[in-house]
């Protein structure tokens, strides 16, 4: 009987907090004339294979979501970038993707976010970082 009792009680504690879970998530899809310049000297080029420049899209593809509880929100994030190959085909040229959480509390927000991005057939061009921040919401 004191384990029915104690595996309802976690089961109940258990739903509750799930309940408190908010969840939310957006798409998005659009034009973006993106371009990237990179200044290397030439014989960095030659080593590393990279491009002085990059343009990718024009089209992408956006896909964000996100869980809350009590102030803490987790999230991840995925945009890619594409070219149009035929009338109703897309080649995707280069993905990004975000992982991340913050804390919120009043009008301070702390959190830590991981970007990382690629392009898809050559690994001509990457990208990367690491952030933590602080943000003040001043108004």
């Amino acid at each position: 009987m004191r384990k029915v009792l104690l595996i309802l009680v976690v089961s109940f504690v258990t739903l509750s907090s799930l309940a408190q879970i908010k969840t939310s998530g957006i798409f998005e899809t659009g034009y973006e004339n993106r371009r990237t310049l990179i200044y290397l000297p030439d014989p960095v080029q030659i080593q590393t294979g990279l491009l002085p420049t990059a343009e990718f899209g024009p089209y992408y593809g956006f896909l964000h979501v996100e869980a809350e509880l009590k102030g803490f929100t987790a999230y991840t994030s995925n945009k890619t970038y594409f070219n149009k190959d035929t009338e109703i085909y897309f080649n995707p040229q280069m993905s990004e993707f975000k992982i991340g959480f913050y804390y919120n509390h009043n009008k301070i927000t702390a959190g830590y976010e991981h970007l990382c991005g690629h392009t898809f057939e050559k690994r001509t061009y990457s990208e990367f970082y690491d952030r933590l921040y602080i943000r003040i919401k001043l108004f």
